[in-house]
């Protein structure tokens, strides 16, 4: 879930060097309908994210339930 960040040292000291040779570019934040679309985005991943931990808390409970009933993966397509 940390796709979007990078904290790693070879990676501060690449984005580093590049600023101190002037390669950067000025922070601009979003405005206007940019701005709007980045909040909606955000809301966006925050529900998806709400809703795989939900289908990984009920197929947990199923599999606990009904042992074998859920079948994932190329052997769900078969059927």
């Amino acid at each position: 879930m940390m796709q979007r960040e990078k904290d790693d040292e070879i990676d501060t000291a690449a984005i580093g060097d590049l600023l101190r040779r002037g390669e950067g570019s000025p922070y601009r934040p979003a405005r206007g309908v940019y701005l709007q679309l980045q909040q909606l985005d955000r809301v966006r991943l925050g529900k998806v994210k709400i809703r795989t931990m939900l289908q990984n808390q009920i197929l947990g409970h199923l599999d606990r339930i009904f042992p074998g009933l859920v079948i994932l993966g190329e052997e769900a397509t078969e059927w």
